[in-house]
């Protein structure tokens, strides 16, 4: 826009996908930007959602850019993080708390307090700091549980963790950060590493090569020793990790991870779901048709001369080959049943 005349020649659009606003978006938000769960509604009834049901935000700014909240998928202990800022609402919400971690920054701890007011309009807010938090406060979040302490885990102070995409797709290795992450950038395709100081986490997708699990490995090594960043290296652990199987450590970097999202992980993708659909179908008309092996082997045997002989009792005198030994089939018509079986009617007959 030029003085309120609209220049499409001037206007750079650019797409932003929930979970990765920078900057160049949150500035035009000077009053702060909140996600919330769900489908878009009416502002006034999640604000009352909020304040009856109760409520948890974290707050993030990640390398210094402006601060946003972001609602959780539970009001539990284990989704806090030193290093963020948290806006706890209780059921009810005549009473919230701004809770900043250890590692939060200038800008999380202002603007903690900020959305605070925002989310429950006239409630008191309490400010508190991690390791000073009164026993109200983890009642709200049902019950003290562990959490991403970056005490605990012998994470620097003021560090953020960092992901990294590891792929062979192309036939050439290839490394990138992705920065404003999020859990669906994890892909089940190759491996995800993320660096959280003293550990490094390398996710491997389901369906990632073993060649990319081995050279990953390798590169992650080659990146530690090249930090500059005061950590032990002798002391960093390499831990693997399966989907699905993520411990608190490595889900607490993510601004919010949902158990629904993991859960697809484990399922094919729709085309391989159609092949495996297409290839049941295709063996049980095969199996309906011509009989399937367990049937082959369900039939009593005999000797290929009985079998020219006569008809032994029980044989069904128009499908004499079911009652033929794998050998004996093999020498008669020069491949196993199970080839027999997906040639054309016609030419079995034949």
């Amino acid at each position: 826009m030029t003085e309120g005349v609209h220049e499409p020649g001037k206007i750079t659009r650019a797409t932003v996908f929930q979970g990765h606003e920078d900057d160049t978006l949150l500035k035009f938000f000077p009053n702060g930007f909140i996600c919330m769960d769900g489908a878009r509604g009416d502002l006034a009834e999640k604000l009352a959602a909020i304040k009856s049901e109760g409520a948890m935000f974290r707050v993030q700014g990640p390398n210094d850019e402006t601060p946003q909240a972001i609602q959780q998928d539970k009001v539990v202990c284990a989704n806090l993080n030193s290093n963020e800022s948290f806006v706890v609402v209780p059921a009810g919400g005549d009473i919230v708390f701004a809770w900043n971690g250890v590692g939060a920054s200038e800008d999380e701890t202002k603007s903690v307090v900020k959305f605070a007011n925002a989310l429950v309009p006239g409630a008191s807010v309490s400010e508190i700091k991690e390791e000073c938090e009164p026993e109200e406060f983890f009642t709200a979040l049902s019950g003290k549980t562990e959490y991403f302490n970056i005490k605990d885990l012998n994470i620097a102070p003021g560090f953020q963790p960092r992901l990294f995409h590891y792929s062979l797709a192309g036939g050439m290795f290839q490394i990138k950060e992705l920065d404003n992450f999020m859990q669906q950038d994890l892909n089940n395709h190759d491996v995800m590493v993320v660096d959280c100081y003293s550990t490094m986490y390398l996710w491997m997708g389901i369906k990632s090569t073993k060649n990319e699990r081995i050279t990953a490995m390798k590169k992650v090594h080659e990146y530690v020793e090249a930090t500059t960043d005061g950590r032990d290296k002798s002391k960093v652990q390499y831990v693997p990790v399966d989907p699905c199987q993520e411990p608190l450590a490595f889900t607490g970097v993510f601004p919010e991870w949902e158990d629904e999202v993991a859960a697809e992980w484990l399922k094919p993708d729709a085309y391989e779901a159609a092949i495996l659909e297409a290839k049941a179908e295709k063996e049980k008309y095969m199996a309906e048709k011509y009989g399937s092996k367990e049937t082959f082997e369900s039939h009593a045997k005999f000797s290929l001369d009985d079998l020219k002989a006569g008809t032994p009792e029980g044989v069904d005198g128009t499908h004499k080959e079911l009652h033929l030994s794998d050998a004996d089939f093999n020498a008669v018509f020069g491949l196993s049943l199970e080839e027999f079986g997906k040639l054309p009617k016609w030419k079995q007959i034949k």
